[in-house]
């Protein structure tokens, strides 16, 4: 049972209204979210564009949990099916990622996994809970094919098994778009295909991907899954009770959620199925999203180099609705990145981190709530309240400090931009300290753990005798070499 009565709104593409998340939640108390997000297709590099999306998702969870919701995060990892036009037609992604780097199709896939985990801690972006593969879910997905078949929903022409659109009557309520409209100017990649819209839930081993190198049995030959298959057999399987949102990039509303849509609906009609679909818009760079294709892409690790810290990157997504386009270039990033820092030196410098669980006095508790939470639980409004962030960081005057550190440690449970952190070019690695520094600091570590605050501080005050200032943030303790 939850410990509060606050609650998120949000907006549902497919009712185009905006909802409560507690008519979505699952469990006997109602706390229960299970959260599922399109993941990244790992051929390639995820870049900034890509992570717009992993931050709202990762802003989300953050206040979903804030609010005392249980949830239950699931992220696909797509590593076969998805194809170059992103429908039925080209070659499968992760086949030409493995071509380009002269490697197996796995060792692609493993080496950009575990790029795009580190790219995402760099943001501060925690992992979901359950990180699937759709290749080590291909029984779940040809069980779902199968249902679908004995419920007449598919269809098997030369090219593979495909499903039949027109078995759902309202197929394309979800982008709200005449179906005739939405496939306007869309050639017939597969000849045999009933409708344009039809799409294949299971691929042969023909034509052009005859000498790939994955393949599986199934019942109507060997191939590959589709592309829109894998998020339904997944969130089936690791959402037992239902979807309660469902988040993507609004590309993904008009073919690929329209069709993992359909696929529910026929596989499980009204027993299953997603409550919430929720998605972002794009990032834009002039006139166009940045792509992988246009080979114009900036990856987290990138940032460093170009003397940007990774997290002004984070607030720069802040600053935009994540229902709307948000504009990027290097020099918007670089403005973001002189108000992080110049807002991060006045937190770490000017405040203490406390826990931010402790009580505020009422009229306190009541700016946070309305300057703060209030924006943020209607729609995610980040940009409302990082104003009231930098609005706070100047009139520090006007809090006492512990107010004003635990109003931060609030906000940082959701924003995560490392506030309490010092940022100084004499930041110290581990490797650079002395051996008996390095004790004192250990020593003063597990005196504070114990509570003896007072040998914590006789610490302090040896290890500033020894030209060493430590500082207690979130996340630990921090050194610095004290300079004159």
């Amino acid at each position: 049972m939850r410990n509060t009565n606050l609650d998120l709104l949000l907006y549902d593409t497919l009712t185009r209204r905006k909802r409560s998340v507690g008519t979505v939640s699952f469990g006997g108390g109602s706390d229960i979210i299970n959260y599922y997000s399109c993941g990244p297709t790992v051929y390639h590099y995820a870049h900034l564009g890509n992570m717009r999306a992993y931050l709202f998702n990762d802003i989300l969870v953050r206040v979903l949990r804030v609010i005392d919701y249980k949830v239950n995060y699931v992220m696909n990892i797509t590593d076969v099916g998805h194809l170059t036009d992103d429908g039925d037609d080209g070659e499968d992604k992760l086949e030409v990622g493995a071509n380009r780097e002269n490697r197996t199709v796995l060792e692609v896939s493993e080496m950009y996994t575990e790029a795009f985990k580190e790219d995402i801690d760099i943001l501060n972006i925690a992992s979901p809970d359950i990180m699937c593969k759709a290749t080590d879910n291909i029984a779940e997905q040809l069980s779902m094919i199968k249902t679908l078949e004995k419920k007449g929903y598919t269809y098997v022409i030369s090219s593979g098994v495909y499903f039949d659109t027109s078995k759902i009557e309202d197929y394309t309520a979800l982008s709200g778009v005449k179906l005739e409209e939405q496939m306007d100017g869309k050639r017939v990649s597969v000849l045999d295909k009933k409708t344009a819209s039809d799409f294949c839930l299971w691929r042969f081993n023909e034509g052009i991907t005859s000498n790939r190198s994955m393949s599986w049995s199934s019942p109507w030959g060997n191939g590959v899954p589709g592309w829109h298959i894998e998020c339904s057999a997944m969130g089936h399987k690791y959402c037992k009770e239902g979807i309660s949102i469902h988040t993507g990039g609004e590309d993904h509303i008009a073919v690929h959620h329209t069709n993992e849509r359909a696929q529910n609906i026929g596989c499980y009609g009204g027993d299953w199925g997603v409550k919430m679909w929720v998605h972002n818009a794009h990032m834009m760079m002039g006139e166009k999203k940045m792509s992988k294709s246009s080979g114009d892409i900036i990856r987290p690790s990138d940032l460093d180099e170009l003397g940007i810290h990774p997290l002004s990157f984070r607030l720069l997504t802040l600053q935009s609705h994540y229902r709307k386009q948000m504009k990027f270039s290097i020099e918007l990033l670089k403005v973001a990145d002189k108000l992080y820092k110049k807002l991060r030196h006045k937190i770490s410098t000017e405040l203490e981190f406390y826990p931010s669980k402790l009580k505020l006095d009422l009229d306190h508790e009541d700016i946070y709530k309305e300057r703060f939470l209030e924006p943020i639980l209607s729609d995610l409004n980040t940009a409302k309240g990082l104003s009231f962030l930098i609005e706070l960081s100047k009139n520090l005057d006007r809090y006492s400090k512990k107010t004003a550190s635990i109003i931060v440690s609030r906000i940082e449970e959701i924003f995560q931009l490392d506030l309490f952190k010092i940022i100084d070019d004499n930041d110290l690695n581990l490797s650079s300290i002395p051996i008996d520094v390095l004790k004192l600091i250990d020593s003063r570590k597990v005196a504070k753990e114990n509570g003896d605050y007072k040998e914590a501080d006789v610490i302090r005050n040896r290890l500033s005798l020894l030209g060493y200032k430590i500082t207690d943030t979130s996340s630990g303790q921090k050194v610095q070499k004290i300079t004159i």
